[in-house]
């Protein structure tokens, strides 16, 4: 096993100590069903704000909308880190028409004359649910984050003259150290989170952090492959871009001045995986001789293809575990986009007490219960120890583990004779001509076998 030294990692012991100024246990959630995740044994959840929400029609600060989260979240016992974007369609640099869509509009930095309305707004969010709550969400706010995901959610306005294409870097930088600035001036104890990375496994396989037999990993992206069916691709180190990863570098170790956590987004197809992106950015930490900081992930679903309800529930319980011992301090498991065929498909099971994702949610449980704001995690082999006593042993339950060949890639892998898309039992592709809810073809009826991959085959999908 491949490890690399960390400042709360006893190597005598095989013994990990968690950073534990936050809950461990979290979950997505979208919509306001809070009590529902509460009762999987989830502490934390994670909600992502746009800026201009914060504004009535007259352009005053309003927090009647976000009261009412926080609200929720109190009530059902969790906290809730609050992610907040720099995305206004008037007082970004990035200017755009509010819509139904307006998650996905990058961020920018604040007009020159709108900086101190950002800050502002920072100061209120921090006084109003930090420092000066009200009892209905008092110590409910865990912590900040200022924006979502850096490498393709912030763009630059050249015409403001303050950056020029290609210094995307610069800007975030520059925008993290005067949001961090500003909410450590009034309350220092809260903890902010950096800009997330995303594309973690990629970026972690292309610096060799990897174990022999692992050297490959999906890319995310569904590729045409033959009469408007398609597959997907793996990539190999050589394949990895090293200036985006010496960009990475950058901003994780230049940065540091302005996070007190560091967010790395896990979309990934082996538990393993969640070591090699722990070991990637604690080596740039200890690189740099860079100590006192966290490391989470807001977004850590697992596996990014689904090729069966069984791997999905063994790889819930055995990810966490993995990254736990490997330096994450706080997950927050769910993935970016909720299924519009079935976007609460926890709840549902937990309503029917039913259905294929029942199991996924009695794993979560039973997980939680074994570790839930853990302190110290020991490894001895696939055995994780927590300081509960409790163990989980990584071999528990193990599934029979695929290939990363599928019926979809127009191959006889099974060797019959006969490419495997036309076997009667081997279904698992899209058809491309069907439309579905204007996207990526989704998991709707007549468009994917459910039995088959899927990116929102998700197993939590708040």
């Amino acid at each position: 096993m491949k490890i690399i030294p960390l400042s709360d990692f006893d190597e005598n012991t095989c013994t990990r100590i968690r950073r534990a100024d936050l809950p461990s246990a979290g979950l997505r959630v979208i919509g306001t069903d809070w009590q529902r995740a509460s009762e999987t044994g989830a502490s934390l959840g994670r909600n992502i704000i746009q800026w201009y929400q914060a504004y009535d029609e007259q352009g005053n600060l309003n927090f009647d909308n976000l009261d009412s989260t926080m609200r929720g979240y109190h009530d059902a016992g969790m906290k809730v880190i609050l992610t907040l974007r720099a995305n206004h369609p008037d007082k970004s640099e990035n200017g755009f028409n509010i819509g139904d869509r307006t998650l996905f509009v990058d961020d920018s930095w604040p007009k020159y004359e709108y900086e101190a309305d950002w800050t502002d707004y920072l100061k209120n969010v921090t006084d109003r649910y930090y420092l000066n709550p009200l009892p209905e969400y008092e110590d409910t706010l865990a912590a900040i984050q200022i924006g979502n995901e850096w490498g393709h959610q912030f763009i630059i306005n050249e015409s403001y003259g303050r950056y020029q294409v290609g210094q995307e870097q610069k800007a975030i930088l520059d925008l993290m150290n005067f949001s961090y600035k500003a909410v450590k001036g009034i309350a220092p104890d809260l903890s902010v989170f950096a800009f997330a990375i995303s594309g973690t496994p990629g970026w972690a396989l292309g610096d060799g952090q990897y174990d022999s037999g692992d050297e490959w990993t999906y890319d995310g992206i569904y590729y045409a492959q033959k009469d408007n069916k398609n597959g997907i691709s793996v990539i190999l180190p050589g394949d990895v871009n090293q200036g985006t990863i010496a960009g990475i570098k950058r901003i994780i170790a230049e940065g540091n001045a302005s996070y007190d956590y560091f967010d790395a987004h896990i979309y990934f197809q082996r538990p393993e995986e969640a070591r090699y992106v722990a070991n990637f950015v604690r080596n740039v930490w200890m690189e740099n001789e860079i100590t006192g900081k966290g490391l989470v992930s807001t977004e850590f679903a697992n596996p990014i293809y689904n090729y069966s309800y069984d791997w999905h529930s063994h790889s819930l319980k055995a990810a966490q575990a993995v990254a736990y011992h490997a330096g994450f301090d706080t997950i927050i498991l769910g993935n970016w986009y909720p299924s519009p065929g079935s976007p609460n498909l926890l709840q549902d099971s937990l309503r029917s007490d039913a259905g294929y994702q029942f199991s996924q949610v009695y794993n979560y449980t039973e997980f939680q219960g074994i570790t839930k704001d853990f302190v110290g995690v020991r490894r001895q082999n696939n055995l994780f120890t927590f300081d509960s006593q409790k163990s989980y042993d990584l071999n528990k339950d193990v599934p029979p583990y695929p290939s990363y060949y599928q019926c979809s890639d127009g191959l006889d892998n099974d060797n019959d004779g006969f490419a495997d898309e036309l076997d009667s039992d081997c279904e698992d592709y899209y058809d491309l001509s069907i439309n579905c809810n204007n996207q990526k073809v989704q998991n709707l009826p007549g468009c994917i076998d459910p039995e088959g991959f899927s990116e929102d085959n998700w197993i939590f999908l708040f």
